[in-house]
């Protein structure tokens, strides 16, 4: 008896090191990694695509809208966020990217406090322009590190394609609190639409005159074009739309966005 319990001890022990180990393994996988300028723009990039969801989780958090698990993505988006911030800014080289870097960092942390305490629709439509605010600053961090990287300004597909990341969710994000306001023609919330697919249609102009494409390239161009128009035609008409269709639409713009980024950077 007291041997099966020795024994049945020194599992628990050797399963609490086994697991341990798994757990350390499982945050070394997750942590955030800038080894060179193409991983840097495009971390960057990502901080843009992540401050959007971070918001998108925080209108379904407030609207008890918990399709997806909006809360442990949320803690989850914090965290990589944060650890993003980090990294960055062991990277970062220049006088001019510590200073854009530090300009971010201000606005995500005034960002922050507003979005942790509770808050109506009206305040829901200003973190488009907060969110806006923040995208500004990103965007000077990471054509500063176009400059130090010597790639030529404008030129790189990995910043471009990564807009397309962001757009998608900002999309999402326009519609979700258009569907809380109730409201299909609120002049702010048009205004954003109209801005987001400004953006949207003047990124896959530029990205369709990369040398860098291929027939891999071009193809998913083509069906992001088919995305753009649905999205166009959605916001100009005056019926009402579908959430889940608009939900599929905006998830579908993503990982096409995310698989050009992969591609470009490969490509470079």
């Amino acid at each position: 008896m007291v041997k099966h319990c020795n024994r049945l001890q020194g599992m628990r022990q050797v399963l609490r090191i086994v697991g341990g180990m798994v757990m350390m393994t499982m945050l070394m996988l997750g942590s955030v990694t800038i080894g060179n300028y193409k991983e840097a723009i495009d971390e960057a990039g990502k901080q843009r695509m992540r401050i959007v969801e971070i918001m998108k989780d925080r209108v379904m958090i407030e609207t008890h809208n918990n399709y997806g698990n909006p809360e442990e993505d949320y803690k989850h988006l914090l965290s990589e966020f944060d650890e993003t911030m980090s990294t960055l800014q062991g990277f970062v080289k220049s006088e001019e990217s510590k200073k854009a870097l530090k300009e971010a960092k201000k606005e995500w942390n005034t960002i922050r406090a507003k979005i942790q305490k509770p808050f109506d629709v009206k305040q829901a439509e200003r973190f488009l322009s907060d969110a806006d605010d923040f995208i500004a600053k990103e965007n000077r961090l990471i054509q500063s590190l176009i400059k130090e990287s010597k790639l030529k300004e404008g030129k790189s597909e990995i910043n471009r394609a990564g807009l397309l990341r962001m757009l998608s969710q900002k999309i999402d994000l326009i519609y979700l609190v258009n569907s809380w306001k109730g409201e299909k023609d609120s002049s702010e919330l048009k205004k954003q639409m109209q801005e987001s697919l400004v953006l949207f249609r003047k990124t896959l102009d530029s990205l369709k005159s990369s040398k860098h494409n291929t027939s891999e390239t071009n193809a998913i161009l083509k069906k992001l074009d088919r995305i753009y128009f649905f999205f166009k035609m959605s916001s100009d008409s005056d019926g009402n739309y579908i959430p889940t269709l608009i939900d599929k639409k905006c998830k579908q713009m993503l990982a096409y966005a995310k698989k050009l980024v992969k591609l470009y950077k490969n490509a470079q």
